[in-house]
């Protein structure tokens, strides 16, 4: 029998502290299981599995977490801002790249802007398309650091789901949803 470590994650993301060993038939047992405890005495040492494919599956969720809760995009002037609530999920990114598809088509085109909260913005096809490329370079700014993330996943600077969630400032950051 050969016994490997075992960490699990936690509902919050986080490693648990207690660790277990897999025997070769895939069972779990504590450190204290008596096999255990012997074949270590023996001068075996379990192997350590990669952690890498959990973290890059943490760091997703959180990428995707972070793509889909929206931003406030100022399409006034710094001295007169015009807040928009823009959501970022997938039906309103379609509806989004339909309304600049009109804007582009009718720079005239004025739209009735709803926001999450119930109010409602009277946007020109200039403001439109202001949101359309904010929002556009606020998702990719969630892929950019995504792959740094990975990137130091895989090098080993990254080690932990805490890690993941937040990165050291040398890393990157998450974009901020505001």
């Amino acid at each position: 029998m050969t016994y490997t470590y075992s960490s699990c994650f936690m509902a919050d993301g986080t490693l648990a502290d207690a660790f277990y060993f897999q025997r070769s038939d895939g069972v779990l047992v504590p450190p204290t299981d008596a096999d255990v405890v012997e074949w270590l005495a023996a001068g075996n040492t379990p192997a350590h599995p990669s952690i890498a494919p959990r973290l890059i599956s943490t760091a997703n969720d959180i990428q995707q977490g972070v793509a889909g809760g929206g931003i406030t995009v100022n399409v006034g002037t710094s001295s007169a801002p015009v807040n928009v609530k823009a959501a970022t999920d997938s039906a309103s990114l379609t509806l989004l790249l339909g309304a600049h598809s009109m804007a582009l088509a009718n720079s005239s085109a004025t739209f009735t802007w709803v926001q999450s909260d119930g109010t409602t913005q009277n946007l020109t096809a200039a403001q439109i398309t202001a949101i359309f490329i904010a929002v556009n370079q606020f998702i990719q700014s969630t892929f950019t650091s995504l792959s740094k993330v990975i990137s130091a996943i895989n090098a080993g600077t990254i080690t932990t789901p805490a890690g993941v969630l937040s990165p050291p400032p040398a890393v990157t950051t998450w974009p901020v949803n505001s």
